[in-house]
Parts: C-alpha cells; sequence; structure tokens
C-alpha cells in the first residue's frame, strides 16, 4: 500500500459537515489517483480519477456557493474567484491531457495538494468563522 500524498486529518475539520465530507472524499480521490500513478496503472486510469475529481469539486463548490449565499458571507466574491480559478486550471490541464500536451505527473498531484489543503485551511475558514460569529450572535 502506497503512502497517501495527503493525509486527513482533524485540522481540515470546518464544522460543517457536509462540507467536511465534501473535503474529506476530495482527498480520498487525490489519495486514490496519487496510487494509480505511483503503481504505474495505466494513464487513463488515472484521467478518469482526475475528471472525477474535477466534477466532484464543481459539485462541492456549488454546494459551498450556493450556502455562502443563504449565509450572506462576506467574502463570497473573493472565494468564488478561487473556485473559478480552480476550475480553469483543472480544465486546462484535462484539456493538455486530451491533447497529448501532458501526462498525469507528481506535478499535478502536488500543485492539486497544495490548493486543495490551502483553501481547506485559510479560505474555507473564513466562513467558518463568519458563520461561528453569526451563530453566538
Amino acid at each position: 500500500v502506497v503512502m497517501p500524498i495527503i493525509r486527513w486529518n482533524e485540522s481540515f475539520l470546518i464544522g460543517i459537515t457536509e462540507f467536511d465530507q465534501h473535503h474529506e472524499h476530495l482527498v480520498a480521490l487525490l489519495n486514490q489517483a496519487y496510487d494509480k500513478l505511483i503503481t504505474d496503472e495505466p494513464m487513463e486510469n488515472t484521467d478518469i480519477l482526475l475528471s472525477e475529481l474535477r466534477a466532484y469539486a464543481g459539485y462541492h463548490f456549488g454546494a459551498e456557493e450556493q450556502w455562502m449565499i443563504e449565509q450572506e458571507f462576506p467574502g463570497i466574491e473573493e472565494h468564488f474567484k478561487q473556485h473559478s480559478s480552480f476550475c480553469r486550471e483543472m480544465d486546462k490541464f484535462q484539456k493538455d491531457l486530451a491533447g497529448g500536451k501532458a501526462l498525469v505527473g507528481i506535478g499535478v498531484l502536488s500543485f492539486l495538494v497544495e490548493w486543495l489543503t490551502n483553501h481547506i485551511l485559510k479560505v474555507d475558514t473564513l466562513y467558518r468563522d463568519f458563520y461561528e460569529g453569526k451563530k453566538s450572535r
């Protein structure tokens, strides 16, 4: 068994169950892609996983954004920009893969790990803190 590229731990919990479950699933998908890359599985298997990761990220972002609208989160615009930027990067990467211009490599997975970790630990905590403050009023 390959070591995970990113280990799920309590520091990733933001206290909103639905989003914590989404984040944990995204981490699991990243680890599956890493496993396939390290064990030299055929490239198309890794491509399929990355497509699933992109689709699930889109689903998660949609749910998060809807929640932010309902909660009237003031940092919504910047948060949406981060989501859009990630989706553009993933779409460009998938296009390059399909066109044979790129392979799934550790660099791509490192980008995904870094982005996801930073997003959960720094960006998502902003709406968590807002929500906690709102609940305590």
